[in-house]
């Protein structure tokens, strides 16, 4: 489906580096691509991805991450926007968040998607707290839900609610080794499989995605996320 379509409702879905939305919800991505335009916003291209120790910013780096991104985006029918902070150097000051907020209601999303706090990456615990004040700064009052982004990355993650996503595993993994900077020998492959699997051995299912809100949901109100098939 077009996702320029007029009247289609947005999903916004707000990330650190290429990659974070591939490894932490690349599944249910895949389950809304038809259903809603999807709007992803990388707030830096990934510059120390390849650096060793994660020390130098190189722009051949930030060029190769920006396209792997651009490949993802482009088998989800998404829009990648990148906000042009430095991988290793996100902090929630002012300026961002006014930013995402004149983006948010630029868009006026139905359902943003952003990072858990208690993650050991710094900037994805920075791009957690960009997505909550950017919201308040917009008045943002539609869905808000956190993904956890790998075994290795957050930490005390316990899914509000998990997605089904045992039907488009394969589907995910594309989405992934559009990374493949990042993903040497099928790492973050194997890695996410296994998470899925253990958060669908919970939920009943063969895999799924696990997710974290920080809203109470209003009476009577069902998540665009929770008749996912």
């Amino acid at each position: 489906m077009d996702p320029t379509i007029a009247g289609m409702d947005t999903i916004v879905s707000l990330f650190a580096h290429p990659d974070d939305e591939a490894n932490g919800l690349g599944g249910t991505l895949w389950l809304l691509k038809d259903r809603y335009r999807i709007v992803l916003l990388c707030l830096t291209r990934g510059e120390r991805g390849l650096s060793p120790g994660h020390v130098e910013v190189e722009p051949a780096t930030a060029r190769l991450r920006e396209a792997e991104m651009r490949a993802s985006a482009a088998l989800l029918g998404a829009e990648v926007r990148f906000l042009d902070r430095i991988d290793g150097e996100v902090f929630a000051d002012r300026a961002i968040c006014e930013q995402v907020a004149g983006i948010l209601r630029e868009l006026r999303p139905v359902l943003v998607f952003g990072m858990w706090p208690l993650d050991r990456h710094p900037d994805h615990a920075a791009a957690s707290e960009i997505a909550r004040k950017a919201m308040r700064l917009a008045a943002y009052d539609g869905e808000f839900w956190m993904h956890e982004e790998g075994i290795h990355q957050t930490t005390a993650f316990e899914p509000d609610l998990c997605v089904d996503i045992s039907r488009v595993v394969e589907a995910k993994n594309r989405l992934i080794r559009c990374h493949a900077c990042q993903n040497a020998d099928d790492r973050m492959v194997l890695e996410m499989e296994k998470l899925n699997r253990f958060r669908g051995s919970k939920a009943g299912c063969q895999s799924a995605e696990g997710f974290k809100t920080a809203q109470t949901m209003r009476a009577g109100r069902i998540s665009i996320l929770s008749d996912l098939r």
